[in-house]
């Protein structure tokens, strides 16, 4: 059986998160593309925006968004 446990203590990976989502945020506000933050919540775009977010949040924790996991 493989072992899940995380190597570092919940809040130290809770802080890291924390920091990549901030520099995902940042970098993509530099090259012009919008936060969820910057449209109205709920609407098509908003459900645009975030998904694009998190597939930029995928890729910043060097994984690929493309990849189907099973």
């Amino acid at each position: 059986m493989e072992n899940n446990k995380p190597t570092k203590p919940d809040y130290l990976l809770l802080d890291e998160l924390k920091e990549v989502s901030a520099n995902v945020r940042r970098e993509r506000s530099a090259q012009g593309k919008k936060n969820p933050e910057d449209v109205p919540f709920g609407t098509p775009e908003w459900i645009e925006v975030s998904t694009d977010l998190m597939r930029d949040m995928c890729r910043a924790m060097g994984g690929n968004p493309d990849e189907t996991v099973v």
